[in-house]
């Protein structure tokens, strides 16, 4: 792999990890409202855990559970 490769790379990576982060905090912010009904909220909660293990699995930092 050539240094504009890794560098393109990394870019990817990194607006990944952006939009991520992105979603995650939009997420967190909806479940602070407290006003959606119980399976909305049991749905979110299950997306704010599949983003975080998207996270981890891009990231490397530990092994994250397979899909």
């Amino acid at each position: 792999m050539n240094p504009n490769e890794a560098a393109n790379r990394e870019a990817r990576r990194a607006a990944l990890l952006g939009q991520l982060s992105a979603a995650e905090a939009a997420l967190r912010s909806n479940l602070d409202l407290g006003c959606a009904d119980v399976t909305a909220r049991v749905h979110m909660q299950r997306a704010l855990a599949h983003i975080q293990e998207a996270e981890v699995a891009i990231n490397g930092l530990r092994r994250a559970r397979t899909v």
